[in-house]
């Protein structure tokens, strides 16, 4: 009897060990998995993003982006706005606002021309979204803080 007492613990013991062997094994599959996934997403962003500051200046579409990391417009702007926490679009309009900033100090370009120049064919489009974002028209803005 006890050398029967003793294999069941030896059997339980072992099947513990196999338990938690099998237990961490499944997790560090779902972690490298997991670190797998987030290599390619971290990678498609970065073409996405690669892709804006390459062209933010011409038309870009949806369809454009989507077809560059190979996915429906559907899945790209799902994707888009849960991995950067806004819709493309405003991303986009950010990008080139910012663009739009720099250029307003660093050259004389009239308000115009650097609207075009970034990306903005619609004027008033322009200063609504550059007045929203500083709080400022862009004449303001390049009076303030372009060098003289």
């Amino acid at each position: 009897r006890t050398s029967s007492g003793s294999l069941r613990i030896v059997r339980r013991s072992f099947f513990k060990f196999l338990l938690k062997k099998t237990t961490e094994f499944v997790e560090n599959k779902i972690q490298m998995c997991y670190n797998n996934n987030m290599l390619k997403c971290i990678k498609k962003m970065k073409l996405i993003l690669k892709f804006v500051e390459n062209n933010y200046m011409e038309k870009i579409t949806i369809e454009d982006v989507a077809k560059e990391v190979s996915l429906s417009q559907s899945h790209f702007m799902k994707y888009f706005k849960n991995t950067m926490g806004t819709s493309f679009i405003d991303y986009l309009n950010e990008y080139r606002l910012t663009m739009a900033s720099r250029l307003l100090i660093s050259s004389d370009s009239s308000v115009l021309d650097i609207a075009a120049e970034v990306g903005f064919d619609n004027l008033s489009y322009f200063n609504r979204s550059f007045k929203k974002r500083f709080q400022q028209t862009p004449r303001e803005y390049r009076k303030r803080y372009a060098q003289p």
